[in-house]
């Protein structure tokens, strides 16, 4: 049995404890789990390129449309059209019509015979 000195001091260093040490570690212990998951949420796997992001990487502008393969002419047409849905009224008719004269242009720098038919 521990003699009353003793046991003053034992509780006195469990209060300690109680009160700074305990806290830190459960705040340490929180903080590095908020890092993991942080740097697991910013390295996630990438997904597959939906419309938007395959319409960035193809290049619209003029020099680079030359370059363009009869692929991604008829994605980018496709595209195009599928962008034109959405609209109503004059400014689908409007859209329609660029999409298709930015496909018959960039048809041209590739095959210069090509005839225009969509």
């Amino acid at each position: 049995m521990l003699r009353s000195g003793a046991r003053a001091i034992s509780y006195f260093i469990l209060e300690i404890y109680m009160k700074t040490v305990k806290p830190f570690l459960s705040t340490l212990i929180l903080g590095l789990c908020a890092i993991a998951f942080s740097a697991q949420s910013q390295t996630s796997m990438p997904t597959a390129p939906s419309s938007s992001n395959m319409k960035s990487s193809i290049s619209t502008t003029p020099g680079a449309m030359g370059t363009m393969s009869k692929e991604q002419i008829k994605a980018k047409y496709l595209m195009d059209k599928e962008e034109c849905m959405s609209m109503n009224g004059n400014a689908k008719d409007m859209c329609m019509k660029k999409a298709k004269n930015d496909s018959d242009q960039a048809w041209e720098r590739v095959d210069p015979k090509h005839k225009a038919v969509h």
